[in-house]
């Protein structure tokens, strides 16, 4: 049986992605990183590939959920998706990503294939 097919990004000198810090599959680009909380280390993206929701949802709140994202390639746990959140700022809005600086790696290159 193949393995997942995975979205890879262009991979040249102006391409500046995100991957998992366990097998280098590209996660997201550079750009989709909407804000970096400094004293946390965690960072919240608009979006992201190569990534597979936990069907589970977790309550974080009465009326806010998150739901675990898992690299498709190694099934690492990298992050939490906002399914329902009572009320959104500028960087947490429901369907963005929240992600730990410690899963992700920045590369100029990743796995890919």
């Amino acid at each position: 049986m193949e393995g997942p097919s995975l979205v890879c990004y262009e991979q040249n000198k102006d391409t500046r992605f995100f991957v998992c810090r366990h097998c280098k599959t590209h996660l997201s680009l550079y750009s989709e990183m909407l804000y970096r909380y400094p004293t946390s280390q965690v960072a919240i993206f608009g979006s992201m590939v190569n990534v597979d929701l936990f069907s589970d949802k977790h309550p974080i709140e009465p009326g806010e959920t998150t739901a675990a994202a898992f690299c498709i390639n190694c099934e690492s746990q990298v992050g939490y998706k906002f399914i329902a959140l009572r009320i959104e700022t500028y960087a947490l809005k429901t369907g963005r990503f929240m992600f730990g600086a410690a899963l992700l790696e920045r590369e100029p290159y990743g796995l890919c294939g």
